[in-house]
């Protein structure tokens, strides 16, 4: 989520001293570019997946769509207590403990939970009607609706299964499931720091649509953070992209796709059966290691559409 005011936010300690292994300095010339002055930032985690490690996978085109989805709903979030804040500074005192984005073809709306001891309502609507300005509503007190009730007790299941917490506070995600039956609900790790990228401490749940947790899926295996602006770059080069090693699935994941939407920079991804993907502007393709020019493969099924 952008680094403003939305409850949740948090910061993680920066991670530094990684040295890019002898392995893979054969692949550098592909993603750096021929203009002097411009560097990619590169940043490997030298681990080793096990059977065990690997996570529930998805096919390419579901992980774009999905990656796609989180961006979309996480900037509807973002833009909606922009504008409550802006319009509602009594928000801040209000016990809001999240909020549930629709993001509809025909409807964009966030729902502003609060609670009181163990009750769950309403505080806010946000609309946000086709060319026009966010429409915010006080709603204070009234009953979720039920997609939203469903929803909001996922989230919450979710939230309290967080086995190993990575970041001092998250902001939670719910999307339907692809197959249809219950949701996925995302738990990101946010930062306040503009400078940071949070490429790790991500999670995905499967929940049921009675809300109860199916399956937790650790989407790194620890807290990575980056920096867009780090002492070990040249003052006059520019960063043109990350690259990380990935360990718990043979596919980049939909955070990355998130991540690269999010801070408009290319991924680059390395998996545990040594292949280079590459995540950028919502797509994801093959690295052709071996070809200077930078070819590379999509996968098949192309780009998927929301």
């Amino acid at each position: 989520m952008r680094t403003n005011d939305l409850p949740g936010g948090g910061a993680l300690p920066t991670t530094s001293g990684f040295q890019i292994s002898d392995a893979r300095r054969s692949w550098l010339p592909a993603v750096l570019s021929r203009a002097r002055c411009l560097l990619v930032a590169l940043l490997f985690v030298a681990a080793a997946a096990q059977a065990e490690d690997l996570i529930r996978d998805f096919p390419i085109p579901t992980i774009v769509a999905l990656g796609k989805e989180l961006y979309l709903r996480d900037q509807l979030a973002s833009d909606a207590f922009d504008a409550l804040l802006a319009t509602h500074p009594e928000a801040k005192e209000r016990p809001v403990r999240g909020w549930i984005t629709q993001a509809d073809k025909d409807a964009e709306c966030v729902y502003v939970v609060q609670e009181y001891g163990s009750e769950a309502s309403l505080a806010y609507t946000v609309a946000f009607p086709e060319r026009h300005a966010p429409k915010v509503e006080d709603q204070h007190g009234a009953g979720l609706p039920d997609f939203v009730a469903k929803r909001y007790a996922a989230r919450k299941a979710a939230l309290a299964a967080i086995p190993k917490r990575m970041a001092e506070r998250y902001n939670a995600e719910v999307l339907d499931a692809p197959d249809g039956q219950g949701f996925l609900v995302y738990a990101l790790a946010s930062t306040v720091n503009p400078n940071e990228v949070m490429v790790g401490g991500h999670y995905r749940f499967t929940v049921s649509a009675d809300g109860k947790v199916q399956q937790v899926d650790a989407l790194s295996r620890s807290a990575l953070v980056l920096q867009k602006k780090s002492s070990d770059v040249p003052k006059d080069a520019t960063v043109e992209g990350y690259a990380v090693s990935h360990v718990v699935s043979n596919t980049p994941v939909e955070t990355h796709v998130y991540i690269s939407l999010l801070h408009k920079m290319p991924l680059y991804v390395s998996t545990p059966d040594h292949t280079i993907w590459k995540v950028s502007d919502g797509e994801i393709s093959k690295v052709d290691v071996n070809n200077d020019k930078q070819e590379v493969e999509k996968p098949a099924g192309g780009e998927t559409k929301l």
